[in-house]
C-alpha cells in the first residue's frame, strides 16, 4: 500500500474511551505528536521549559504524510535539532512488533482497532539526516544510538533496538535498527547524495525523511560559487532521492548570507505576504523571527528566550566587534538589520508595469496611465581575465519618468562572459554572447538615451569592441559614456549618488529582482557584491527627466507622434524646461 493513498484519520477521543491506562494512553499521544513522546521518554530535552506555539507548527508537519519540501527557518538555540531527534526516535521506537503488542495489550476495543489499522501502514523508513560539520553529524548520530539502547525509560516499553544483535553494521554516522530502519547521518549535502536502503520485502528503500540541520554556515556561503555549489546539489542532486510518493525533504536553518539558499527561501516567503504556502509555490515555509508580538511575551519561546534575556544578548552583541548586525542575523533572521542596513525596506518600492513602444516613445503602463519615460543604461563589466570567473558582468537598463521616478526595467547579470560573442561569416552569433552584445541589445530594445560603462584598463576592450560593433552595423548614433571607478571608496560613491534617491523613495524595483534587492538590503561594509547596485548607480549618473507627465491611456491618440525637442522646432529658443531631450508634441 502506498503511504499517499492513506487516508486521514480522525483523532480518538481518549476522554471517551472506557479500560484506557496511563501508557495507552502516553502511547497513543505519543504516536500521533513528536513533542508529546519527549515529555514522557525524552524528559531530559523537553522537560526543562514549555514549547513554542512554532515548535507544535513544527511537529506538525513532521507528522504529517505531506511530500512537498518543506522549510523551517528559525533563530539559533531554538530547539531545531531537538524537534528532529526526537521524531527520528519516535518514528524507529514505534515497530511493527511494538504496534501489534500495543494492540494485543490494550484493553480498549476502539484503540486496539486503532493500532491494528496503523500496522499495515508501518513500513521500513530509511531517514537522512545532513548537518555542517561532522562532528555535530556524530553527536547526532550518538544521541539516537544512545536513546535506543540505553535509555532504561525507552528500551523498557520499546525494547533495545540495536541492530547489530541482527549483524547489522554500525558507524559513526550509520544506524541500522533491528527492525532494519535506517538512519543515514552526513556532514555534507555530497556525501549524502545517492544514499539508498534495501529491504528483503519492501525492496530499494529511498529516502522517506530529509532533513537539512544547518547545512549552511558561515565558509560553506563564503563563495558565490560555493551557494551555488549547495543549491545544484540540493535540488539537483539530494532532492531527486527522496522518495516521491511517500518522501519528504525538510530544511532547518538560520542565516548566514544574504545570498544563501536559506535566505532566498526567506525572501520567497515575505514576497508572497507571509503565506506558508503559495499557489504555484511548491514550498511550505515557516518563518519565525524571535520577536513575535501574537506570542506569549512577545517573543517566539518565552519560557527559554524571554524578552529580558534577549534583550540581556541583543546588549552583549552590540558591545561586541560583530556588533547588532550579529543579533539581528542570528535571531531575527535578518541578514541586515533596520538598525544597520544603510537601505531598508523602507526605502524600496515596487511597481507593476508594462514597458511599451507602441506610442512611439518608450513609456510604461501603470495603472491605466501611460507615463513617458526616458531609458538609460549602465554596465559593469567583469573582463579582467584574472577576475571573470569570480565577478559578475552586470548591464541594466532604467526608466525616467517626468516626476524624477527611476524604474529599473531589466538587467542581466552574467559570471564569465566574454567581451564580445563570437560571430560567423555573415556577423550572426554562433555561440555565447558577450557584454557587448547585451549592451546593444538592451540599447535597442528599450530605446535608450546613452549608457554608462565603468572604465578602466582592464575594460579598454569592451569600449573598443563597442565602437568596432558601430562601424560594422554602420550606425552611429549611439551614445557611450566612461566612468571611473570609485577604488576603496566605492560605498561612499554609490551611497552619496543613491542616498537621496531612495530617501524620497524614487527608485522602483520589481518583485523579481532578487539580486539588486539583496544587494541593496545589505549595502555597506558588510556586503559581499555590489555589481548590481553599482550597475544602477551608472545607468542613473548620466540620466536626465523628460517633460510630458502621465497620460491616461484611452486619451492618447496612438497616431500621434511624439519626438524630440530641439532648439531648431522652438521658435523662442528657449530650453530651460525641457532639459537636454523633452518631450513634445510633433
Amino acid at each position: 500500500m502506498k503511504i499517499s493513498e492513506r487516508p486521514i484519520r480522525n483523532r480518538l477521543d481518549l476522554s471517551t474511551l472506557p479500560l484506557l491506562t496511563d501508557m495507552d494512553k502516553a502511547l497513543y499521544r505519543g504516536w500521533n505528536s513528536g513533542i508529546a513522546f519527549g515529555k514522557v521518554w525524552l524528559r531530559g530535552d523537553f522537560g526543562r521549559s514549555r514549547n513554542s506555539p512554532a515548535h507544535y507548527k513544527m511537529d506538525f508537519e513532521l507528522q504529517s504524510n505531506r511530500v512537498e519540501p518543506t522549510a523551517f527557518i528559525f533563530p539559533r538555540e531554538h530547539a531545531k535539532s531537538t524537534i528532529i531527534k526526537c521524531h527520528i526516535v519516535r518514528d524507529f521506537a514505534y515497530t511493527q512488533d511494538n504496534i501489534k503488542a500495543f494492540a494485543a495489550e490494550t484493553k480498549c476495543g476502539q484503540l486496539r482497532d486503532y493500532w491494528e489499522e496503523e500496522v499495515e501502514w508501518r513500513q521500513p523508513l530509511f531517514y537522512g539526516w545532513v548537518a555542517d560539520r561532522q562532528k555535530k553529524s556524530v553527536a547526532n548520530v550518538r544521541y539516537i544510538k544512545n536513546a535506543l539502547t540505553i535509555s532504561k525509560s525507552i528500551t523498557s516499553v520499546f525494547g533495545n533496538m540495536d541492530g547489530r544483535k541482527n549483524g547489522m553494521m554500525w558507524t559513526a554516522e550509520d544506524v541500522i535498527t533491528i527492525n532494519n530502519d535506517k538512519l543515514c547521518s552526513r556532514s555534507n549535502l555530497t556525501s549524502i547524495r545517492g544514499e539508498t536502503h534495501d529491504d528483503p520485502v519492501y525492496g530499494t528503500i529511498r529516502f522517506i525523511r530529509l532533513f537539512g540541520d544547518d547545512f549552511e554556515n558561515e565558509d560553506n556561503t563564503r563563495s558565490e560559487k560555493r551557494r551555488e555549489y549547495i543549491l545544484d546539489v540540493l535540488m539537483d542532486g539530494i532532492y531527486p532521492a527522496v522518495d516521491k510518493d511517500c518522501g519528504r525533504m525538510v530544511l532547518m536553518q538560520t542565516p548566514v548570507h544574504w545570498g544563501a539558499f536559506g535566505q532566498s527561501l526567506i525572501e520567497m516567503h515575505h514576497r508572497f505576504g507571509g503565506n506558508t504556502i503559495v499557489e504555484g509555490v511548491p514550498w511550505r515555509i515557516y518563518v519565525y523571527p524571535v520577536t513575535q508580538p501574537d506570542m506569549e511575551g512577545g517573543v517566539l519561546w518565552h519560557d527559554h528566550y524571554p524578552r529580558e534575556k534577549l534583550d540581556r544578548i541583543k546588549n552583549e552583541y552590540a558591545a561586541s566587534k560583530k556588533g547588532l548586525s550579529g543579533y539581528y542575523q542570528e535571531y531575527e533572521l535578518q541578514v541586515q538589520s533596520d538598525e544597520t542596513a544603510l537601505f531598508t525596506d523602507k526605502h524600496i518600492k515596487f511597481y507593476k508595469g508594462n514597458f511599451t513602444l507602441e506610442y512611439d516613445f518608450p513609456a510604461l503602463v501603470i495603472d491605466g496611465e501611460v507615463i513617458p519615460i526616458l531609458t538609460f543604461g549602465g554596465c559593469d563589466p567583469a573582463t579582467d581575465i584574472e577576475t571573470k570567473d569570480s565577478d559578475y558582468s552586470v548591464i541594466l537598463v532604467i526608466g525616467i519618468d517626468a516626476e524624477h521616478n527611476i524604474y529599473v526595467l531589466e538587467y542581466v547579470r552574467q559570471l564569465s562572459i566574454p567581451t564580445m560573442g563570437i560571430r560567423n561569416k555573415h556577423g550572426a552569433l554562433s555561440g555565447k554572447k558577450g557584454v557587448v552584445d547585451y549592451i546593444f541589445e538592451l540599447y535597442d530594445k528599450y530605446q535608450c538615451e546613452a549608457f554608462t560603462v565603468e572604465d578602466v584598463s582592464m575594460n579598454r576592450s569592451v569600449f573598443n569592441s563597442l565602437y568596432q560593433f558601430m562601424e560594422t552595423k554602420g550606425d552611429f548614433n549611439y551614445s557611450f559614456m566612461s566612468e571611473a571607478p570609485a577604488g576603496r571608496n566605492k560605498i561612499n560613491k554609490i551611497y552619496t549618488a543613491l542616498n537621496s534617491l531612495f530617501a524620497m523613495r524614487k527608485i522602483n524595483y520589481t518583485e523579481g529582482m532578487l539580486e539588486l534587492l539583496y544587494e541593496t538590503k545589505t549595502f555597506g561594509k558588510r556586503m559581499s557584491h555590489d555589481d548590481v547596485i553599482e550597475t544602477l548607480m551608472f545607468a542613473i549618473q548620466n540620466s536626465y527627466v523628460p517633460t510630458a507627465k502621465a497620460i491616461p491611456a484611452n486619451q492618447i491618440n496612438k497616431s500621434r507622434k511624439v519626438s524630440y525637442r530641439n532648439p531648431d522646432r522652438n521658435p523662442d529658443g528657449d530650453m530651460s524646461d525641457y532639459g537636454p531631450k523633452g518631450w513634445v508634441q510633433s
